[in-house]
C-alpha cells in the first residue's frame, strides 16, 4: 500500500512541480480517495523516508514546507508564495545580485534587517534569516581566516 502512495506522491510532483503541503495533500485525496489527515500522515512519512525533498525545517507560507523532487528549481515557487510585504528576501536578492553573490556578514544583517540580539527585540535575527536562506540552498557561509 506504501509503494502506491509513494508513486503517486511522486507522479504529482513530476506533473505539478514544486508544491506546498496543502497543494501535495489536496492533489493527494483527489487522486487516491484518502482523507486529509491520511494524506498528511502519508506525506510525513515519505518525507522522513527521503522519498522526495522538502524545505524542512524551513517552513514558509502559513507554515509550511514545499516539497520537490531533485531536478525541481525552487526559485520560482518561491516567488509565487512569498507575501509582498516580504522585501527582506528581495532586499536580500538585490544585494546579492549586485555584489556578484557575496556579501558580509555586517552587510547582509543591515539588508535584512535582523536582529543580532534577540532578547533586544521581536523580529526574526539575523542568524535564523540567514539559516533559512542556508537551508533553501539560497546561500552558504564562507568563513576567511587571516
Amino acid at each position: 500500500m506504501g509503494k502506491k502512495y509513494k508513486e503517486s506522491c511522486i507522479e504529482i510532483l513530476k506533473e505539478k512541480g514544486p508544491l506546498l503541503g496543502s497543494e501535495l495533500r489536496k492533489h493527494l485525496v483527489e487522486r487516491q480517495g484518502v482523507t486529509e489527515g491520511n494524506a498528511r500522515a502519508i506525506i510525513n512519512r515519505l518525507k522522513n523516508s527521503e522519498a522526495f525533498l522538502s524545505t524542512d525545517p524551513v517552513k514558509l507560507k502559513h507554515q509550511e514546507l514545499i516539497y520537490y523532487l531533485p531536478f525541481h528549481d525552487l526559485r520560482a515557487k518561491l516567488k509565487t508564495i512569498m507575501p509582498e510585504h516580504s522585501v527582506t528576501l528581495n532586499r536580500i536578492y538585490q544585494a546579492l545580485v549586485e555584489e556578484d553573490g557575496f556579501m558580509l556578514w555586517n552587510e547582509f544583517v543591515k539588508i535584512s534587517a535582523g536582529v543580532v540580539d534577540p532578547s533586544q527585540s521581536t523580529r526574526k535575527p539575523a542568524i535564523n534569516i540567514f539559516n533559512d536562506l542556508k537551508s533553501l540552498g539560497i546561500v552558504e557561509e564562507i568563513i576567511h581566516t587571516l
